[in-house]
């Protein structure tokens, strides 16, 4: 039986978003005989629970580093990188990276062929080919894999378009776009705008761009986004600055749910492919003028023939990329685990 042990900062159950529920899908996909644990550090005493059938583990630093000599593959990520790294490589333990980012910091360890990197996107691996300046023969033990939808989960209720009725939006930042969905909200008072509160980063979230908006709703961060969010959604919007993949993205495509992003956001454009429809999101604040490419999106799915075509298009296309990705994670599983 193989042992692994993911010692990361955060998990799935404190933060259900980004390069958690990365982390935690990419754990649920690996063999059943597996023995996996994950470890956080913690200040308060030692806690032992199950989330979603894995156990973890709360405790201090020293517990956390004297566990990791107990298993054949440590998993980390994020901010754990450094200390996680180098004391794998200090005692010869065979460690994992998880890239859901590229970060200038990392390139020490993009560099160390003992070293197995991970990450979520094809974007993401040139983006650190080029931070480490390095050509793609020079990056040993490195594979990507994208985030794990089930698509059967989701799918289910792709037939159910009677109680779809807004224009939806996640994690309202301004680098998420913002100002892109105030000015759509402005610009289209007679649809009906619903605004999440995103898992992480509280104080960036601008909800009172929004507030004086009779026609915008505004819900909380929800753990059964189906029901809550995306059942009722027609449309959502990902005028993101800047993504590795867009996770929320390709959930409501393979609800049948057309999503209108940014095209210049490396991630989304990887991620939702050709069939995905394009605005522009400026650099600057947006204004009615520069959002028209948006507008123009909007008003195409206002036709209902239209809607089906896409929505059934979304869907085809969503299922072909999962079925990638489970070739991608039965690769990884062979090529690392089951040598």
């Amino acid at each position: 039986m193989t042992k692994i042990l993911a010692y990361v900062k955060l998990y799935a159950h404190k933060n259900k978003s980004g390069g958690e529920l990365y982390l935690h899908r990419f754990l649920k996909g690996l063999k059943r005989d597996d023995d996996i644990l994950v470890m956080l550090e913690s200040d308060e005493h030692y806690k032992e629970y199950e989330y979603d059938n894995i156990k973890i583990i709360e405790t201090n630093d020293e517990h956390c580093l004297f566990n990791i000599l107990e298993y054949d593959y440590i998993i980390t990520q994020l901010d754990y990188l450094p200390k996680v790294n180098d004391f794998c490589l200090e005692h010869d333990k065979k460690v994992i990276n998880i890239f859901h980012c590229s970060v200038p910091n990392n390139i020490y360890y993009y560099k160390k062929d003992k070293i197995i990197k991970i990450f979520n996107s094809v974007n993401v691996k040139n983006r650190a080919l080029a931070d480490a300046s390095l050509k793609e023969n020079q990056m040993k033990n490195c594979f990507f894999l994208y985030p794990h939808i089930d698509f059967k989960k989701y799918n289910k209720y792709v037939d159910d378009i009677s109680e779809r009725e807004y224009i939806t939006f996640v994690n309202p930042t301004r680098t998420k776009g913002g100002d892109v969905v105030e000015m759509l909200a402005r610009k289209y008072p007679n649809k009906k705008f619903m605004i999440v509160k995103g898992g992480y980063y509280p104080h960036l979230q601008e909800f009172g761009r929004y507030k004086n908006l009779t026609n915008c709703h505004i819900v909380d961060n929800t753990p059964d986004i189906i029901k809550n969010v995306y059942s009722k959604t027609k449309i959502l919007l990902a005028p993101s600055r800047y993504e590795t993949f867009g996770m929320c993205a390709a959930e409501v495509q393979a609800m049948g749910i057309p999503c209108i992003s940014n095209i210049h956001s490396e991630g989304l454009s990887e991620n939702l492919g050709k069939i995905n429809l394009y605005g522009i999101t400026p650099e600057e604040d947006a204004n009615l003028e520069n959002i028209s490419e948006y507008c123009k999106c909007i008003e195409l799915l206002d036709n209902l023939p239209t809607y089906i075509l896409w929505s059934s298009a979304v869907v085809d296309y969503r299922r072909r990329q999962c079925d990638i990705q489970e070739k991608q994670m039965k690769h990884i599983k062979e090529s690392i685990f089951l040598k």
